[in-house]
């Protein structure tokens, strides 16, 4: 379910994963916030349709070479949590280029599968681009999260060894 601005109600809406316009670099935001660039955490990169899924990958930016810096502890706070596994939810901020709209209770044929919307308008999103990806505590889409496991990822070694020398355990 999102807000259509269009008709200032909310709809239900289905991005197709093949309408992706692909892209190789957004920014990886605290929870969608845009107006700051205190709010950019890292990107996101590595765009990619598996199945009927987006996959991409969230990559923290480097602060090493602040010291003692409130926006490098808040990015670490986001790091550990995450790395935890307390942190799990992810979405994607993105730009509608091409939408086929189905009236409440009724059904169309989009691209050979039926869709049908329920008690609100739903809208088919065919072409899409991403504008950026959010660490969300909860989820609009609750298959949205991060399915990496945590041990698999590699932090950074600078980064690493600039957070050790502020006090982060060697096995943390």
């Amino acid at each position: 379910m999102v807000f259509d601005r269009g008709s200032r109600q909310i709809i239900e809406e289905i991005l197709l994963m093949d309408g992706m316009v692909p892209t190789d670099h957004a920014p990886m935001l605290n929870d969608h916030r845009t107006y700051s660039i205190d709010e950019l955490f890292g990107s996101v990169r590595d765009f990619k349709i598996i199945g009927k899924k987006l996959h991409c990958r969230f990559y923290f930016a480097d602060l090493s070479e602040i010291d003692n810096d409130d926006e490098a502890k808040r990015l670490e706070r986001a790091w550990i949590k995450v790395k935890q596994r307390h942190l799990k939810g992810v979405s994607v901020g993105y730009r509608v280029l091409k939408s086929e709209m189905i009236a409440p209770g009724t059904s169309r044929k989009i691209n050979g599968t039926i869709y049908t919307a329920g008690d609100l308008p739903l809208r088919v999103a065919l072409r899409w681009k991403p504008r950026e990806g959010s660490l969300t505590v909860i989820q609009a889409d609750d298959a949205s999260h991060i399915r990496q496991s945590m041990e698999a990822t590699r932090m950074n070694p600078k980064l690493l060894k600039h957070l050790q020398s502020q006090g982060l355990r060697s096995d943390a």
